[in-house]
């Protein structure tokens, strides 16, 4: 499974890309220099970037697009490697800061409980409350939905180490506690966790016009 995370950040973003066009066109070819991941997920994005990157990916990728409280999520699996599964629901929360789906792999033919977080930070009421309602609805997923895999991107707004004192158990850090590695000049907000069973093969950060760096990795199910 390759993972691939990016924060539009449109309130902090390099001149050249202000546009939701150039925007577009921009994180198109930051997928593409991915080579093609599986799934992505993009957060601080607006209503209409959908439609731009649709575009801009030639119709490639399956996108949902859903607002949370000040932005939209936008997530995005390959439409020759998943299909959403229509047997279970589309799971969204403003107050919770996330938008989950169950995926089909049409390869391999496992399901995998994915999902996108943008979790505030200034608020303590905010934080706690998201933080709250993100793992309740990963606990009530995995006691009414099988799956086979679990995999939560996006903007945490947390170091590794409050991540992982936070995290609901059998899920593991991308980018670890101890590993040197920025998502941002100052730190480690954006991350992926991937459950227990997978084991992660690569990771790539990839600086470039936006204020946090796309985080890119790859897993793999253990046999």
């Amino acid at each position: 499974m390759d993972v691939g995370v990016f924060n539009a950040d449109w309130s902090n973003r390099s001149p050249s890309i202000q546009t939701l066009d150039k925007l577009a066109s921009y994180i198109s070819g930051n997928i593409g220099t991915m080579d093609w991941p599986g799934t992505f997920v993009i957060t601080e994005t607006r209503k209409t970037f959908q439609s731009k990157l649709n575009k801009a990916l030639n119709n490639a990728y399956w996108t949902l697009s859903l607002p949370l409280t000040y932005d939209y999520i936008l997530m995005g699996w390959h439409a020759d490697k998943y299909a959403i599964n229509k047997a279970t629901p589309v799971w969204q929360s403003a107050e919770g800061k996330y938008v989950g789906v169950i995926l089909d792999d049409l390869t391999t033919k496992r399901s995998v409980l994915y999902c996108g977080v943008h979790h505030p930070f200034m608020k303590v009421d905010e934080v706690r409350e998201a933080n709250r309602l993100t793992a309740k609805f990963i606990e009530e997923a995995r006691a009414k939905y099988d799956f086979d895999l679990e995999c939560i991107g996006g903007d945490f707004n947390k170091t590794p180490r409050v991540l992982h004192d936070w995290m609901p158990d059998g899920l593991r850090l991308a980018i670890g506690v101890h590993d040197d590695l920025k998502t941002t000049k100052k730190g480690t907000p954006d991350n992926i966790l991937y459950s227990h069973n997978m084991d992660m093969t690569r990771i790539n950060i990839r600086k470039g016009l936006l204020s946090h760096h796309p985080l890119d990795a790859s897993f793999e199910m253990e046999e």
